[in-house]
């Protein structure tokens, strides 16, 4: 249990302490929500928030690997690194959307780029537990939902 409050506070900690400095640089590039009418901020609100973000969960990673309890299991830490991999697509996607305001096609393609590689690295929803029973995927409804799920999620 000691583990697992240990990568959460390292995620949350790097998070945090990366915020500052993902603010500084939102700033810095005119990466902004700007105020309008319709919005509730009276000042403009910097992005960037999903690069300290990902860096809480690599570093989070990282030590996690090196644990005993949770670094033991290359298949654990394999499946954690293609979801890091494919989270650091998304976040360069977010970051290019922040400046340069992509439209939604690219997007979608960069959503739908992290989960091909997600599940080309073998990470899929292989059943789904149903209050009664658990309903196990053929690989190709697997595939499909982990892409929609990913795709939904981001």
């Amino acid at each position: 249990m000691r583990e697992y409050l240990l990568v959460l506070l390292i995620a949350a900690g790097v998070t945090y302490l990366l915020s500052g400095l993902a603010r500084r640089l939102a700033f810095r590039y005119n990466a902004v929500a700007l105020v309008r009418d319709r919005d509730v901020h009276t000042k403009p609100i910097p992005y960037f928030g999903g690069i300290s973000m990902w860096f809480g969960l690599a570093a989070a990673l990282l030590v996690a690997a090196q644990l005993p309890w949770l670094g033991g299991f290359p298949l654990v830490t394999h499946d954690a690194g293609a979801v890091l991999f494919a989270g650091g697509l998304i976040c360069a996607v977010g970051v290019m959307d922040d400046m340069v305001e992509l439209n939604a096609l690219a997007k979608i393609a960069g959503q739908l780029l992290a989960a091909g590689v997600v599940v080309l690295n073998g990470v899929k929803v292989y059943w789904i537990p149903l209050p009664d029973s658990i309903v196990s995927l053929d690989d190709g409804t697997s595939i499909a939902l982990t892409v929609v799920f990913i795709f939904v999620a981001v």
